[in-house]
């Protein structure tokens, strides 16, 4: 067995312990691409980008199922793991869960800004009519009421 041959058997071995293509090309001071190219022509069947991971069971992905089931919206899950809501509607799709459709997210009566700031009841009152406005895309009159609320209630 030559040299070409013990490097390349050296390198399957590598590759079937999860090491990756580029770790093994650092190693051999070879670029990942000729990796590929040698293990291919070892018969080795190369694994999906990202390892083929299986997001259905990771535990992350898990977790932020879990705050996504309990009412929060993608990017308030997002938040809490430090990534985007783009992010997690992605992992979503790559472990197969179901989401919400667009727009379907209602926030529970627990989680509202009176509660959460302790707003007196007319004032906060006046802010649920002018989130409703806002929700039907009347940005410019609620932006208004909000400014005359808050320089009411000073």
């Amino acid at each position: 067995m030559n040299e070409y041959d013990r490097e390349t058997q050296e390198m399957v071995r590598m590759y079937r312990t999860h090491q990756g293509l580029r770790e093994i090309g650092d190693h051999f001071g070879k670029s990942h691409q000729a990796i590929a190219y040698r293990l291919h022509q070892a018969g080795v069947e190369l694994r999906r980008r990202g390892g083929g991971r299986d997001w259905s069971k990771d535990p992350e992905t898990l977790a932020m199922k879990e705050l996504y089931d309990g009412d929060k919206t993608l990017s308030e899950v997002g938040a809490v793991f430090g990534k985007t809501g783009a992010t997690v509607a992605h992992r979503f799709r790559m472990a197969g869960f179901e989401r919400r459709p667009r727009g379907g997210h209602k926030p529970p009566a627990e989680y509202t800004v009176g509660m959460a700031f302790k707003l007196p009841p007319a004032l906060f009152e006046k802010l649920c009519r002018l989130s409703e406005a806002h929700t039907r895309g009347n940005r410019s009159k609620f932006m208004r009421g909000l400014l005359e609320a808050v320089v009411e209630n000073r």
